[in-house]
């Protein structure tokens, strides 16, 4: 997963979390909000291995994810990091890490540096791997892939004209003839001078030989709208007068056309990317998800638009903290299982200007507000004294589809060693 970028004594890139210390633990307050017939069951993922920010195949039961390199004071690579893939246990979730298989020569830069892992991309029924790599003169980043081969393997290879592009994130549509990727175009500074930064503009561009980047004025952050070619995108607004606000827009990248979800929100708290899905509870339209302050700007909340018939956006539903105790939402991620739509998040202790802040908290919570609703607690704390760093949520069907998995990455605490999760959802 894959969004946003924020520097402090928890240090968040995107999706990934560099583990920071826990902090002391504190009961939950009155009011928690939860499904009471619901007992959290957690257990290591891998093996005990820390996989931070391991995707899964959406085609099949296997994981990718990465290392980090050995960089030296000069940002010079002395050892090279690696891309791994590795089977998934169809029965119980667990990734068989210990027998991944290691992909060399394909150099990929810091987890930290790019703000995200290796991602998959699918198209008429193949998925391949893309990730961010070193260039040649260890500078800077480009884009690569990995392309499974007739023989099993995988074949690395450096997409045209990608040097100094990042982070690619590639649609899941099998209905394609090729991925197409969303990317930070135009990457700035060096690895050598410690001033790389990916911050350069939104593009999007198709997986050909013959690249074509198209930059996307205004866009922040940004993701693709599953089985589709349309972007749910957050602008920064500047305008003549008055101060700069956000803006969310459905974009669809076949027509250029463009519908504002919504407008004039403010700039300020802990900053991600919206998201939207494809939801059973709306026919199989789309529904739209920004993370937003509370007015009080004492926690937040989370607000899911849907399109009405004559085009305009309304508020579908908004989802509050569950725990009073825990307000800060982080990274909300949509899920369709069983023919309704969920979503698990992050929720820290609290945040402040621009960071979340504190421990954190896993949960799941169903959308559809016509119905009663799922709150599920579904990480634990291994230590009674303090509260872990708890991020990057995924999902998985297991059982062919019968059972929902959450996984997550637990930033350990003093006593606890940090891992990747895997958890009963309830569902």
């Amino acid at each position: 997963m894959q969004r946003e970028i924020h520097h402090h004594s928890i240090v968040f890139w995107g999706a990934i979390v560099v583990l920071a210390s826990a902090f002391l633990y504190s009961t939950a307050s009155a009011g928690v909000r939860a499904s009471a017939t619901f007992t959290p069951a957690c257990k290591s993922a891998a093996g005990g291995q820390l996989l931070r920010d391991a995707e899964f195949n959406p085609d099949g039961m296997s994981a990718t994810w990465q290392n980090d390199p050995i960089v030296d004071k000069n940002g010079v690579v002395r050892k090279q990091a690696n891309i791994y893939i590795a089977t998934v246990n169809p029965l119980n979730g667990t990734i068989n890490a210990s027998a991944a298989q290691v992909v060399s020569g394909t150099n990929p830069a810091p987890l930290e540096a790019t703000l995200n892992g290796p991602e998959w991309g699918c198209a008429a029924g193949l998925c391949s791997i893309y990730f961010n790599s070193y260039t040649t003169d260890g500078t800077n980043v480009r884009l690569a892939k990995l392309s499974h081969t007739m023989s099993g393997s995988w074949q690395v290879s450096f997409l045209p004209s990608a040097n100094g592009k990042s982070t690619a994130y590639p649609t899941q549509n099998v209905s394609m003839s090729g991925p197409v990727l969303l990317n930070y175009f135009n990457t700035t500074g060096s690895f050598a001078t410690h001033n790389f930064s990916i911050f350069g503009s939104f593009a999007w561009r198709a997986d050909t030989n013959t690249p074509t980047d198209k930059i996307i004025p205004n866009a922040t952050e940004g993701h693709w709208v599953p089985g589709t070619q349309k972007l749910v995108l957050k602008n920064l607004i500047t305008p003549p007068s008055g101060a700069p606000y956000d803006q969310v827009v459905l974009y669809d990248t076949t027509t250029g056309q463009s519908s504002v979800v919504a407008d004039h929100l403010e700039v300020s708290g802990p900053e991600v990317s919206p998201g939207a899905w494809l939801a059973p509870e709306v026919g199989g339209a789309p529904l739209v998800l920004m993370q937003e302050n509370t007015l009080s700007g004492s926690g937040q909340t989370i607000v899911i638009y849907k399109q009405n018939a004559d085009g305009s956006w309304s508020v579908y539903n908004t989802i509050t903290p569950p725990d009073p105790a825990f307000p800060a939402f982080w990274l909300p991620e949509p899920v369709v299982f069983k023919g309704h739509s969920y979503l698990t998040f992050s929720a820290f202790q609290g945040e402040s200007g621009t960071l979340v802040t504190g421990g954190s908290e896993i949960w799941l919570v169903s959308v559809d507000p016509t119905l009663p609703q799922v709150v599920h607690k579904v990480s634990i704390d291994y230590d009674a004294n303090q509260i872990s760093v708890k991020n990057d949520t995924e999902t998985l069907p297991i059982l062919a589809g019968t059972k929902l998995l959450v996984y997550y990455v637990d930033g350990g605490t003093n006593t606890v060693a940090p891992d990747l999760k895997t958890c009963d959802s309830g569902l």
